[in-house]
């Protein structure tokens, strides 16, 4: 034992709920180096998977953002790079993520996709939590879940590893954030992992369990964690410890963990004999709660004859070997390009492209096919404009509540650009539906088995909603895979993970028409319809 532990006070425990507390004491990086060595390559198993979807308003009843995103297993570290000391990092890969921008028009019934944007796990994209040593309690439950209760005030960003520089998004971020700060202290919970406890005797002396970790000082990387078995209350234990270097660092084999016993609720464990050998064997499953399993072995254990208020030494092996080197380098990242698709209309406003992450060289911006709009390069994004309004003039004698257009010769209601980025080796592409007027009807859509209905309507000039007949409705699919039969189902296609459909109503005159984003086979036929159909 290291003669600065008897000048350690215990921490300020409530003793009448406690059956036994432990001091460790641990070095950051250390724990930090095993974590990340353990986590790669085993994290994205379907049992640890986060899958997150949030569905908020931007503005009510007109702007919605809606966000499907599959999240690794998170890995929690004390001495990120990207942390200021006495700050816990939690960060998660995203497998995938997909964030769909909606809007209603007046008189619409279902919320229309006007953007896309989708990334995944080649990305390297990834999600930061990160929340003081203050902010969390961790709990080791019966189940044999090691958690961590975070109260409210994380940070949340989304940032790259493996790209040029590293940027954290805190705007790309802002859904997670409100989500997690939205849900009630039971349920704000980040799972760490799983550890499978060992016979029952030893887990009846592990679990339920309470665990907390300090700074040991600021300017180290030393943390005491204390560790306690309760009844589910959490202890009061001090914000820091400033106790100076340990004077045996705990990379040097053997470690030395402090047991003190503060008696039981049933008149106090006085029989060494009762709990020694189950507690001593448990040992291993204590640490797990920061270690992953199998990084230590138990080693042995040193039990006074006066356990009562005393310390039990008990030392570890490393079987990787001190200071190990193995770290997590992320694999070289694969572009993408935001936005996926966009419709542009009313005001038409430039949108700025990016391609992420930017991992350096030089970025081309091309058009595929004609072009209608123009580009406009802005260093390592580039400006997307769409062409002007044609300016046709509208028809109010239409027999449609929103003005139509007579038909003219060579006038299409709907343009589309493709827009190829990237670099040569990984060409990515955006694609813009341009409206070259204000469409006149509005779609409806239904489950049918693996197919999309569509159904064209419109409001007459009093209001009222007419359904067109499909025998009058001719269908076109602008852009993606797919097929539209003529009672108006929409079976996907597999080219793209979207497709652009088209609907006129026929008539010699006027330009009666509707279009709409499919989002198509991106997501399943009854997500679409939901999303579409919550108006609320």
């Amino acid at each position: 034992m290291d003669t600065e532990d008897s000048q350690i006070p215990d921490p300020v425990v409530p003793r009448s709920i406690i059956w036994w507390y432990i001091n460790a004491r641990f070095n950051g990086r250390h724990v930090d180096e095993y974590c990340a060595s353990q986590w790669v390559g085993d994290h994205t198993g379907s049992d640890d998977l986060d899958r997150v979807h949030f569905d908020r308003v931007i503005e009510a009843g007109l702007h919605w953002e809606v966000a499907d995103t599959v999240l690794s297993r998170p890995l929690m570290l004390f001495n990120s790079p990207y942390c200021s000391p006495g700050k816990v990092e939690v960060r998660r890969q995203v497998l995938s993520d997909t964030i769909t921008q909606l809007a209603m028009d007046l008189g619409d019934h279902i919320r229309s996709v006007r953007e896309i944007q989708v990334v995944d796990r080649t990305a390297n994209r990834y999600l930061f939590q990160e929340f003081h040593l203050d902010a969390f309690v961790g709990v080791f439950g019966e189940d044999g879940r090691v958690n961590i209760k975070v109260s409210k005030g994380s940070r949340f960003y989304m940032a790259y590893l493996g790209a040029a520089a590293f940027e954290p998004d805190e705007a790309a971020a802002l859904g997670y954030r409100q989500r997690f700060e939205a849900l009630p202290d039971s349920q704000r919970l980040v799972r760490l992992r799983h550890v499978e406890l060992t016979p029952f005797n030893n887990a009846y002396y592990v679990v339920p369990a309470h665990f907390y970790v300090r700074k040991a000082s600021d300017k180290t990387d030393w943390y005491w964690l204390y560790l306690a078995r309760d009844d589910g209350e959490d202890g009061l234990l001090p914000t820091q410890r400033s106790s100076g270097l340990p004077a045996s660092p705990i990379n040097n084999l053997p470690s030395v963990y402090h047991y003190h016993s503060a008696g039981a609720r049933n008149g106090g464990l006085n029989n060494e004999l009762s709990f020694k050998d189950p507690l001593a064997s448990a040992m291993d499953e204590f640490m797990q709660v920061l270690y992953p399993v199998d990084t230590l072995l138990f080693k042995s254990v040193v039990v006074p004859d006066q356990i009562v208020d005393h310390a039990m030494e008990v030392l570890y092996d490393y079987p990787w070997g001190a200071g190990s080197t193995l770290k997590y380098v992320p694999v070289a990242a694969r572009q993408h390009t935001s936005p996926l698709v966009k419709m542009v209309s009313g005001v038409r406003q430039r949108t700025l492209m990016s391609v992420m992450p930017h991992t350096g060289g030089t970025l081309s911006w091309t058009f595929q096919g004609k072009a209608h709009g123009a580009l406009d390069p802005h260093g390592d994004a580039c400006w997307y404009c769409p062409p002007d309004d044609p300016g046709e003039p509208h028809d109010t004698s239409g027999k449609t509540l929103r003005a139509c257009m007579r038909k003219t010769s060579g006038f299409s209601p709907v343009v589309i650009d493709k827009v190829v980025s990237g670099t040569p080796g990984n060409p990515v592409m955006s694609t813009y539906v341009v409206l070259n007027a204000s469409p006149t009807h509005y779609l409806r859509v239904d489950e049918r088995g693996y197919q999309v209905g569509l159904t064209l309507c419109y409001l007459n000039r009093r209001g009222e909603e007419v359904v067109v007949a499909p025998a009058d409705i001719e269908w076109r699919v602008l852009d993606g895979g797919g097929v539209m039969d003529a009672s108006g189902a929409f079976t996907p296609g597999s080219d793209q993970p979207f497709s652009v459909v088209l609907a006129i109503e026929k008539d010699d005159i006027r330009l009666y028409w509707a279009v709409i984003i499919l989002p198509l086979p991106l997501k399943s036929v009854r997500e679409f319809v939901t999303m579409s159909n919550k108006v609320s």
